[in-house]
This record gives structure tokens, sequence and C-alpha cells, in this order.
């Protein structure tokens, strides 16, 4: 198929005639179209073959085209029924990812008909819930146009739809390390407090799934850990099963959970808080970081966590529960203690600094 829309795009220019209202589309018409897209137009399209558009020509780059799912064509690669279930248990915890229940949303079909937006005026916003089968067509052309740069703004209703697909890739495999990497990039590009959240329990849960703590420290890395979404009790939990611990930052995100309330300081004066929030933890622990693995996850209360975006991986809409480390009393104390010792050594700093520069003048 890919050969002989590059033969067709090698066509002399009279070859490629826009698009006939109520008429067919040949190939020649799809690369018009399609170069009518890259160039900005929005002349108006009766009928594409969505697939052709999305994956023919270079404009969707191949790291994006070989992580999209499809309904049929020649390209399909998803079916709506059981593709495989896995399940992982750990601390009498178990997380089931069952891969059954409505279609992929984010599936294209060749089937779907796609009309660019009229001259001056954009597609309809996107509902809750959004599906590639759901879109109006003008909603599909935006979609499909978004995706040779899925760093340029839209929506967030179009990152979820391709979100989606890549909630799928990480759990069924193959594509797994590179559904990762685009996750993040999304991350990066898209901030919106919901795809933040979902987006964050679903790389975590991942992680703990595919026995991969790479994945948690690369997803570590690349967060504000400021933002306490990113220190949920899911993300809590994975550093605790794959060995990792809990920094001077994420201490200071999580003052909030473990009861210390007067986050002064850790707003007006972060950087003096942090360093002396790691000299403290460097004098308790003989380390730059608090050592989860000294609190027993058995004894934690636990809590119910929604893990994914895409209903179709989770019939059953099933939660993880997950122990929650904060309202442990051994780990609450001893953080809000840690906290509360940062906070008055850090208030006489200021003190002695103010004293001292009215010495001098």
């Amino acid at each position: 198929m890919e050969e002989a829309l590059r033969s067709a795009a090698e066509a002399p220019n009279s070859a490629r005639q826009p698009a006939r209202s109520g008429g067919s589309m040949g190939l020649s018409d799809i690369i018009a179209t399609v170069r009518n897209l890259a160039s900005g137009g929005v002349g108006r399209v009766e009928v594409v073959e969505a697939g052709e558009l999305a994956i023919a020509q270079h404009r969707v780059s191949d790291d994006i085209r070989e992580l999209l799912w499809f309904s049929d064509g020649p390209l399909c690669n998803y079916t709506p029924q059981a593709i495989s279930e896995s399940v992982s248990s750990f601390d009498g915890i178990q997380l089931k990812v069952s891969f059954f229940g409505p279609g992929e949303p984010s599936a294209l079909s060749v089937k779907a008909a796609v009309v660019a937006p009229s001259v001056g005026r954009g597609a309809e916003p996107l509902g809750y819930y959004p599906s590639y089968e759901g879109m109006s067509p003008s909603q599909r052309w935006t979609y499909l146009n978004w995706l040779t740069d899925v760093d340029q703004p839209v929506d967030i209703g179009y990152v979820f739809v391709f979100y989606y697909g890549l909630e799928r890739h990480l759990f069924l495999g193959a594509a797994a390390d590179r559904a990762v990497d685009m996750i993040l990039r999304l991350r990066g590009r898209h901030a919106h407090s919901s795809f933040t959240k979902y987006s964050s329990n679903a790389l975590v849960a991942a992680s703990l799934v595919a026995g991969r703590p790479d994945w948690l420290l690369k997803f570590a890395l690349t967060v504000d850990s400021l933002n306490e979404v990113a220190l949920s009790d899911v993300y809590l939990y994975a550093k605790c099963r794959h060995g990792f611990d809990l920094s001077a930052t994420e201490l200071m995100a999580l003052s909030g959970r473990v009861g210390f309330t007067n986050r002064r300081y850790i707003k007006s004066e972060t950087d003096l808080f942090e360093s002396t929030l790691l000299r403290l933890i460097q004098s308790e622990f003989g380390n730059d970081d608090v050592p989860l693995a000294r609190y027993p996850l058995a004894g934690c209360p636990r809590s119910l966590q929604g893990l994914f975006a895409n209903i179709s991986l989770d019939r059953d809409r099933s939660l993880l529960e997950v122990p929650v480390l904060v309202e442990l009393p051994a780990f609450r104390d001893e953080m809000h203690a840690l906290l509360a010792a940062a906070h008055d050594e850090v208030k006489q700093q200021l003190k002695t600094r103010r004293t001292a520069a009215k010495r001098g003048e």
C-alpha cells in the first residue's frame, strides 16, 4: 500500500486534483489532500480514508505510526476480543489487566469519513470519554492532522485518544518501551491535571506488572516532584517494591499528607528548606534519601486506586488496592519530625541573616 502511495506522490502535478464533492477518492486525491494539510490548507474534503491519511505519508513519523491501532484495513492490528490476560500478585495484592470490554477507543478505521473544517472555523470541541469512532468527520481531520506533530497544543481530548492506545501497548509488551517514552513526551507537552493523574498511575502500574524499575526511574526523573499527583499512593508503593528511597524533594511534596501543614518556608525558601532537610536526612539515616525499606508495608492501611483511562483494558473496572504509606504511624511521625526540624532550622537561619544584615547597615 505505501509503495503505491509513494508512486502516486511522484506523479505529475496534473494527476493530483482536489477531491470532487460526492465523488470517490483515488490515491492521487489522497496525496493531494495530505499535501494540502501539510501546507496549512483547509480545503473541504468530502471523503477521505482515515487510515490512508494517518499513515501513508512522511507527515506522520514512524515513532507515531508504529504506536497506532487500526480496527480494519490492511494494517488492522486490533480486534475487540480478549487478546491476553495479565495477573500480577505481590504483598497479597493482585493486579489484573483483562484486555476485554468495549472496543479500543483509539483504533483508526479506514472506513470513517474525514472532513476538513470550514475556513476560519475549527472542529467542535470533544466531549468526555472521546474515541476515534465517536468523532465527527471534522474532529477526525483535526486529530489526524495533530498526529503529524503531537507536541503542538491541542484540545486535551485528542491527546487522550492517542494515549488510550499507548496504555494498551504498556501492558501488551512488544512496544511497551516505546509507549513509555511517548507517554513521557506527551506529559512534557500537554499539562492537564486529569491526563497527568491517569498517565502517572498507568506508568507506575506498568512498572510493577512488568517488573521494570527502570520505567519508574525514568518516570521519576521527568516529573516535577513537588506535584503531589506524582507522589500518589501507587507511586510510593512502587518505590517501595522496586527498592527506591524517598528524596528530600519528594518528602517536601508529601508534607501535607503526613500532617505537616506549615508550608511557609517550603514555598518561600524552597532551596534553603531542601538543603536543610537533606542535611537532617543524612544525619538521621546516613544517606541522602529516606530508606523506605524500614517501614513494613504489611502494617499500612490500604486504598483503592484506578489505573486506566482506557476502559477497554478493564472490563470490570477493577481497582488496584495498595498500601497507603503516609498513613503508617511510624512513617508519618518520623517524616513529620524531619519536616518540623527543618522548618525550625530554616526559621533560625533566616533570623540570623536578618540580624547580620541590620548590623551591616
